[in-house]
This record gives structure tokens, sequence and C-alpha cells, in this order.
């Protein structure tokens, strides 16, 4: 397979909210700063505050000129999939083919899937079938499909996507972590799951939450999936992306100093976790970080800065100066 060129992007927490940084600020700056694009999560309800992804990557795009838009990632069973084909495909043209829709199953939001009148445990299921629907209506002149949850016959999409065959898509996930079962018992997820639905499905592997030995593993593991679905990667070439949280301090104590005790994922967490999970400390650690995951397979970062507004425009100035000019 071949090598990709490196990037990295600027990912935000679903609980950004406007009074952290303008979003036209926060896209322009990313820009102007020399990042590679910027990506926003997804949740359409719950306790905290969020942005609406494709709203937000819209304005985004509007702004800027050269930057990626993506979504990291969006709940793709509570979307409509033929409206989600038409929203994303004219942003791709509007953005002159800048669009990576970055998709995932969801389920650690109950109350989510539940204020949509979808069952939970229907996710995975419903999520193939969307991502072969819009790709259908993206690549089809007429588009025809019978599947358990949507039918449709001879519909049509157009304008048709700048990008071809289809803006990349982007699957995220992780090997296991916790979920909510539809009994309302919390269990763990699938290890294989969502690495299997990005070897048949995606264009680009997005898990979240693992560390270089996690994501090693979870590179092997796509070659094998890959394989098992008769899939050429050097026909059908894929991204090896990441979304983690990153943050820059004058040393590893420093940083550890401002993460511990903070609520991540529904709970506080301690100094090993983020020595697992995050790439933190001075620059001289975060490159090295950096490097350990590019040896694993990783080709575009999603850089998570979680920080309010004047504490993040530091954050991106140190790792637009003292860390990302390293790997260019």
């Amino acid at each position: 397979m071949a090598k990709q060129e490196l990037k990295f992007s600027l990912g935000d927490y679903v609980g950004w909210t406007p009074d952290m940084m303008p979003l036209t600020e926060f896209a322009k700056l990313s820009e102007e700063m020399g990042f590679d694009g910027i990506s926003l999560g997804d949740h359409a309800v719950g306790s905290d505050p969020s942005n609406e992804p494709l709203t937000v990557m819209t304005w985004a795009a509007a702004v800027t000129e050269r930057i990626i838009v993506s979504s990291s990632v969006l709940v793709l069973p509570l979307s409509s999939p033929q409206r989600l084909a038409k929203q994303v495909a004219n942003l791709d043209v509007l953005s002159n083919g800048r669009v990576i829709l970055g998709v995932g199953v969801g389920g650690e939001n109950s109350k989510e899937f539940e204020a949509f009148g979808v069952p939970v445990n229907e996710r995975k299921a419903r999520t193939d079938e969307y991502i072969e629907i819009m790709k259908g209506l993206w690549t089809q002149p007429k588009f025809t499909y019978n599947g358990k949850y949507l039918q449709c016959e001879d519909i049509t999409l157009d304008p048709k996507p700048v990008q071809k065959p289809h803006p990349p898509l982007w699957i995220g996930g992780r090997m296991g972590g916790v979920e909510t079962a539809p009994d309302g018992r919390r269990r763990f997820k699938s290890k294989t799951g969502a690495i299997k639905r990005a070897a048949k499905y995606g264009d680009g592997w997005l898990p979240n939450h693992m560390s270089p030995e996690q994501y090693k593993e979870s590179v092997q593991l796509f070659g094998q999936f890959c394989t098992e679905f008769g899939r050429d990667l050097e026909q059908w070439p894929i991204t090896f992306a990441h979304n983690i949280s990153t943050l820059v301090k004058d040393s590893i104590d420093e940083a550890l100093e401002e993460v511990v005790g903070k609520e991540r994922y529904g709970e506080a967490r301690d100094a090993q976790f983020a020595l697992r999970y995050d790439i933190a400390g001075s620059p001289k650690d975060c490159i090295s970080r950096i490097s350990q995951f590019i040896d694993a397979g990783v080709s575009h970062f999603l850089l998570k800065i979680p920080a309010e507004r004047e504490a993040r425009l530091y954050q991106m100035k140190r790792l637009a100066k003292e860390v990302i000019p390293y790997f260019r």
C-alpha cells in the first residue's frame, strides 16, 4: 500500500460552545496556521451543549479556501441517508471537494436513540444500509435499493459530489469500549465490528481512545478483513486517521496536572489514562508520541484540544510552531 502524506487536522469536543471560540475564527485560524483541516463531533441531543457538524462544516468551508472540513464522527443511524447524501454532495461542490464524512454507529448515549425513535440495537445494521444508500446515490445515475429499513426505486441525486467516486467516507469506532445495551445495562462493545465495517465500506479508519499498540493491532486486523472482503488496497487505498486529545505544555508533569480529574467519556480520568491514550507534554514529548502513532500506521491526525478560547489559541500556536513543523 502506498504511503500517504501526513496530515494534521484540528478536532473538537462535542461540548464545544460559542464562548470558547467563534466557529469562523477557529476555521480561519486553523488555515492561517497551516493545519490541514478541522473536524467536528456529533450528538444530536443530550445533556451537554453541542453543534451540528454539517452546519459548522458549511460555515467553515465558506470562510476558508484550503482546509478539509470533516465530521468525527456523525452518528449515522440517526440520519436520513438520502438527505445526508444530498447535503454532503452540495457541500462538496460548494467547497470544491474539501469534505470528508466520518460516520459511526453511536450507542454510548441511549437517550439519543430514544429521542429519534431508533432502537439502539438496530444501529449497526442501519449504519451499513445507510452507507450503501449514500454511495449508490453519489455514484449512480439512477439508484434502486431494497433494504430492511429503507427502499427506493429509480431515484436520482444531482449535483453529484466533486470528489470521485464520492467524498471520502471514514468509519469511526474502537476496538472494544463500553456501550448501553437495549436493557439499559452497560456492556462491552465488539472488538472487531467497526474495523470490519471500515474494511468493507470505508475510505478511512478513524478510531479514538487507542494506544499506539492498539492502533497497530487495528491496522493489522484491517488488512485481514480486507483480504476477507477481497479488497485491494492498491486499487482502493485507505487513510488511517486517529482522533486524539492533545495538550502541549512545558513538561509532561504540567500537562498531566491539567488533564487529571477532568471528566472525559463520562468519567474523571487519571494520569495513566492520559499517558496511555493522549498526546501530552512538552513539544519534544508530543513529537515523540506522534512518531509512535505514525509507526503504528496513522497518516492523518485529528488533534482535539480540550480548552477554552485563550487556552485553545495558545495550544494551536504551540502545535503550529513547535510540533507540526518537525513532520513537514
